[in-house]
């Protein structure tokens, strides 16, 4: 059997948002389920940066492998994985797009199972790739009503507004700013609702969820409890909406 050599031609090509949300979702519940060891990542420490190395375990699958990139120069990431059926190696991965799109899939699955049933509206705060995978593996759970898009450079919002727009059919705009952005959205429930035409500060306390979700945001400050909701597979299995 040969072994199957992919580049980022070929993670954009076969890869899509609904097949990485998946597999996210499902090694998610592998691992709660006790049917995937993937240890915490080791770092290599190389002077001006590291090299660092993450691996995992899949019994059920019978195959393990490990991804690597580096911190310092940027260089292209690599992912291999074996058979634990008879020790072959069975993939390589080897670019910048794979990274991106299974931490967009991350993404997504949290929303899908955080967020109440429904369309979203979601707020991205960068224009780089991985705001790009969280909005393109988003709309795979969830119909986006609405992208809010900040960065340092407002061209680049701009320019990621247009495209979500050309290639996702999500209404997005960009903002100069993450506050501008949601005091906007709040003078316009407040006139819609017939109240005034301005809106007060909001005051955010320390560990506070700001999910925009239907309409509203939520603002419960976060408790321990929360914070472990990753853990808890309610959380995780997709939702019924």
């Amino acid at each position: 059997m040969s072994v199957l050599l992919l580049d980022d031609d070929d993670v954009r090509a076969h890869l899509d948002a609904p097949t990485a949300v998946r597999a996210v979702r499902a090694a998610l519940l592998a691992a709660h389920h006790g049917d995937l060891e993937a240890p915490p990542r080791v770092r290599a420490g190389l002077g001006d940066g590291d090299l660092v190395v993450t691996a995992g375990h899949l019994p059920s699958r019978q195959l393990f492998g490990f991804r690597s990139y580096d911190t310092f120069v940027g260089a292209e990431q690599l992912v291999a994985v074996w058979s634990t059926a008879d020790g072959r190696l069975r993939a390589v991965v080897h670019g910048a797009e794979l990274g991106p799109r299974r931490t967009g899939a991350i993404g997504a699955v949290a929303v899908d199972a955080a967020a109440r049933p429904g369309p979203v509206r979601t707020a991205l705060v960068g224009a780089g790739p991985q705001a790009w995978t969280q909005l393109w593996a988003l709309c795979a759970v969830r119909e986006v009503t609405e992208a809010v898009v900040v960065a340092r450079h407002h061209e680049r919002a701009v320019a990621f507004a247009r495209r979500a727009a050309d290639e996702l059919g999500v209404a997005a705009r960009a903002v100069t700013s993450a506050r501008g952005g949601h005091r906007r959205r709040t003078r316009s429930r407040r006139a819609e609702k017939g109240g005034r035409a301005g809106a007060r500060r909001s005051t955010v306390r320390p560990w506070t969820t700001r999910t925009v979700t239907s309409g509203r945001a939520s603002r419960r400050p976060m408790t321990s409890r929360r914070r472990r909701c990753s853990r808890r597979m309610r959380w995780i299995r997709p939702s019924r909406s």
